[in-house]
């Protein structure tokens, strides 16, 4: 659900697109985020794995889109 000036903190179905530039590979996810303060704090994977802020820089999501470099220097 979008607030007025963005997302309301909480958990959220997304669209995640994960690039891995040693083999130019682009794969595409339905994954768990959570959003607090306008920003993309955590991505969970299904596997049990997560992303968090100790992976990358959380990345402003109120237009509804983000993108950011991970620490594996991956692109999401």
């Amino acid at each position: 659900m979008e607030g007025i000036e963005g997302y309301l903190d909480g958990y959220y179905c997304a669209v995640v697109q994960n690039h891995y530039p040693k083999t130019g590979t682009l794969s595409t996810y339905t994954l768990s985020v959570v959003i607090e303060n306008h920003e993309l704090t955590v991505i969970h994977w299904p596997i049990g794995g997560w992303l968090d802020e100790s992976h990358f820089e959380p990345p402003d999501i109120s237009s509804g889109r983000a993108e950011f470099i991970s620490d594996r220097a991956r692109r999401k």
